[in-house]
């Protein structure tokens, strides 16, 4: 599916690549993802930085909560274990 102009789509990080590309992206609705694109070097902690950390700083970010020890506890990350 080609990206248009006011297509909603997933941006993805890259770690550095021989084709010096910083990022892809595809759109939302896209069922079919191909498996070269799988295989691309993903940035996995800069893309969590730009999702999650980002996001959760503008919903909270205005409470002036310090949560720069919540990143380093045992405890938040247990969280996500299985």
């Amino acid at each position: 599916m080609e990206i248009t102009d006011g297509m909603k789509t997933i941006v993805c990080k890259l770690r550095p690549n021989a084709l010096k590309m910083t990022s892809v992206a595809y759109p939302i609705d896209e069922n079919r993802i191909p498996e070269w694109f799988q295989e691309l070097p993903f940035d996995h902690e800069l893309m969590e930085n730009t999702i999650i950390d980002k996001k959760l700083d503008n919903l909270i970010g205005v409470l002036k909560w310090d949560l720069s020890d919540a990143d380093a506890s045992e405890q938040f990350q247990s969280l996500f274990e299985f």
